[in-house]
């Protein structure tokens, strides 16, 4: 009879926790969700590969701004050749007038021949002068050219320099935002131009859940309030689990678990008005671990939150984008 009535109480519980309509709803948006995040990762995969192009555009720059002084260089000294060649031509030209004036008493053919020759130099000269004044004018476009070149490197160096000096400012805000807490709680290190704040799973959850305790609430608050001061970067909050299987009524598996974890901690840090559009939520399960999934320790480093800092990169794309 006890066992009778022990099954009844649990089949009333589940059914009181979980309603079947309920349960379909919310599969549907997490499913909902998981394309909303695939989505989001695959611009933040886009971002990443814009960002890759835009260093490889910077280096190439530097290296053609290397070839260009090279050319300049070499251009210099072509043109103070031909200015020497064309002194020397200047001189065989007044000295074929000195000969011509000699030859005046000489024959009408070798005045003739003489006459012949130094038309033939004039031409020459005329020819080198223009060829001369070619190069000069391809030396000009060159430098105008180069200089607009150093101008766009030097803005997009400030500009890199600018934002990393921003980012250290950040990170250091950061830290001693988050003092207060254990170094195997919580970590902030800057890695491939972000900020990664990674919270362990014991300042935030307990197991299997996505309620934020009170201690891990405490964190977030204080993250917050540096943020909403800091508008110039985009907050990506990825949930992370290890490799042990989980389902329960309101857990699917560990992408629900990671992607609920993400949510909540987004839903925390949004009282602190920051506007929802800085947000992306998304839940990458067990398959980005940062350990080995073998030991305990290893399993409770994968078991984390991290909240990834971006920085705007709009200044740096229009300065990409200008011509020439």
């Amino acid at each position: 009879m006890k066992k009778i009535l022990l099954l009844l109480i649990s089949l009333v519980l589940f059914y009181a926790c979980v309603p079947v309509k309920k349960l379909e709803e919310e599969q549907a948006k997490s499913s909902k969700l998981q394309l909303e995040n695939q989505a989001l990762m695959e611009e933040l995969q886009k971002m990443g590969l814009l960002k890759a192009g835009m260093e490889e555009e910077i280096d190439s720059l530097k290296k053609r701004l290397k070839g260009l002084k090279s050319d300049t260089l070499a251009l210099s000294e072509k043109y103070r050749s031909e200015k020497k060649r064309n002194e020397e031509l200047n001189k065989l030209y007044d000295d074929l007038v000195a000969q011509n004036k000699k030859l005046l008493s000489s024959s009408s053919a070798e005045k003739q021949a003489l006459l012949s020759d130094l038309e033939n130099q004039k031409r020459e000269l005329a020819n080198k002068e223009q060829q001369l004044n070619e190069e000069k004018a391809k030396i000009d476009l060159l430098s105008k050219e180069l200089a607009a070149r150093e101008q766009k490197v030097q803005e997009l160096e400030a500009l890199l320099n600018k934002k990393d000096a921003a980012l250290a400012d950040l990170k250091k805000r950061i830290e001693d935002a988050l003092l207060a807490f254990n170094k195997d709680e919580l970590s902030v290190e800057i890695k491939d131009g972000k900020i990664y704040v990674s919270l362990q799973e014991k300042l935030l959850f307990k197991s299997g859940s996505a309620v934020v305790d009170a201690k891990g609430r405490s964190a977030l608050v204080k993250l917050a309030d540096v943020l909403a001061k800091q508008t110039d970067v985009d907050i990506l909050i990825e949930g992370h689990t290890d490799n042990v299987p989980i389902k329960t009524e309101c857990i699917k598996d560990n992408w629900d678990l990671s992607v609920a974890r993400a949510t909540a901690i987004v839903r925390i840090l949004q009282e602190s008005s920051i506007k929802p559009e800085r947000f992306i939520a998304s839940g990458r399960g067990e398959y980005v671990p940062v350990a080995p999934n073998t030991t305990p320790e290893g399993k409770a480093k994968n078991r984390r939150t991290e909240i990834i800092l971006a920085p705007k990169l709009d200044e740096i794309f229009k300065i990409l984008q200008s011509p020439d």
